[in-house]
């Protein structure tokens, strides 16, 4: 009885050990980078964390950052729309910390010491905004996920579920619009000191 109770309790990841989540994959992705060379790596892999062209407009940098944002938030919404969507969640939070010590990691190797000036002007501001609003968004994906599963098995109020979905979508919808204002200024950032790399 005791067992069927605490699994109907709401399940809330702290903040904190999201964090710890994402700073996990950050240095398992640093270490892929430094053991594995990859001569081409693909986008998957960097996901705009570094970008380093310095060719590309203001206006494909922000399409680029903002695709990427957006295809994340989507991700963590649609996986706090399954019951067994925490795991889901995590995973995706960990590999966004791959990619951003793949990419660090790349630039660093590229440009050794000189690395550090850009990385902590251009990439690094963007990199804690951005780290916010993910982690953000995989904690309402989990807490929807468990309201689910709550649902599902073991028959909680309906309208309690009916509103927390309502405002679920309302508050990605708020991270959709700070992912926007991100893009705007990690593009105008990269665009006025590209130079620095």
């Amino acid at each position: 009885m005791n067992f069927r109770t605490n699994l109907s309790k709401e399940r809330n990841i702290p903040v904190s050990a999201l964090y710890a989540v994402l700073f996990l994959g950050l240095i398992i992705g640093s270490i892929f980078n430094t053991v594995i060379d990859l001569k081409h790596c693909p986008i998957i892999l960097t996901q705009n964390v570094a970008p380093i062209n310095a060719d590309i407009s203001l206006l494909d940098s922000f399409k680029c950052s903002l695709c990427v944002y957006i295809a994340f938030l989507s991700a963590f919404a649609l996986t706090g729309l399954f019951t067994f969507g925490q795991v889901f969640s995590v995973l995706l939070l960990a590999f966004r910390g791959f990619a951003m010590g793949f990419s660090i990691c790349s630039v660093y190797t590229s440009l050794g010491a000189k690395a550090i000036i850009p990385l902590a002007v251009v990439v690094l501001p963007k990199l804690i905004a951005v780290s916010v609003i993910f982690v953000l968004g995989a904690r309402e994906a989990v807490r929807l996920s468990s309201n689910l599963f709550s649902f599902l098995f073991f028959g909680k109020n309906d309208d309690d579920i009916k509103n927390k979905t309502r405002l679920y979508f309302i508050k990605f919808s708020i991270l959709a619009v700070f992912a926007v204002v991100t893009a705007t200024a990690e593009s105008a950032l990269t665009y006025f000191f590209i130079d620095l790399f």
